[in-house]
């Protein structure tokens, strides 16, 4: 629980991380397809899927800024509650666990998540304004794990329910748009 608080007051410290980056339109300014971008393109980390403009943050599942709205969400098994029926997704929110445990895994739920955490206020702000988010998912392919390009979705619900740890989690339905192609899902 402790490190939850060191976490929020080190994304506060412009010495290790740009406060703008929750201020901007989905951090790179863009909503919608990245050009270029294809559906079903694939990206071998992070790092490289950040330099693509796809999703920038290299470790969080959301990105964008509580005022702007999410312009894309990462899906990669680390919350027990999130459920992938492919074109419907329900997503869990950011925040409620401490750090990772030692041997990289996600940690345990241990509190009540809520729509302060910037980056649920901006997956929020994403179903009131109507704004699409690029879905992109984590997939093994290859022996390896990749990032890939599913499409644009948007956010039919923002919900506070009870997960399956009893803690509260920030729920959200997405939806993909219809005429994308299946980009190889």
């Amino acid at each position: 629980m402790a490190s939850e608080s060191f976490r929020a007051r080190l994304a506060r410290d412009p010495r290790y991380y740009d406060p703008q980056d929750f201020e901007r339109d989905g951090d790179n300014g863009r909503f919608g397809h990245i050009d270029g971008t294809k559906i079903g393109q694939m990206w071998p980390s992070r790092r490289e899927l950040s330099e693509a403009g796809v999703h920038i943050p290299r470790k969080a599942g959301i990105s964008g800024g509580p005022h702007t709205g999410s312009s894309s969400v990462v899906v990669s098994g680390a919350y027990r509650d999130d459920i992938d029926y492919g074109d419907v997704l329900y997503y869990t929110g950011a925040g409620g666990r401490d750090e990772d445990d030692m041997y990289g895994g996600p940690a345990e739920q241990s509190k009540d998540q809520d729509f302060h955490h910037p980056h649920n206020h901006a997956l929020r702000a994403s179903f009131e304004r109507n704004r699409p988010v690029r879905v992109i998912r984590a997939v093994i392919h290859g022996g390896g794990k990749m990032y890939r390009y599913d499409g644009l979705y948007d956010v039919k619900s923002a919900d506070l329910v009870k997960g399956e740890s009893g803690y509260a989690i920030c729920r959200f339905k997405l939806v993909r748009r219809k005429d994308q192609g299946d980009g190889g899902q």
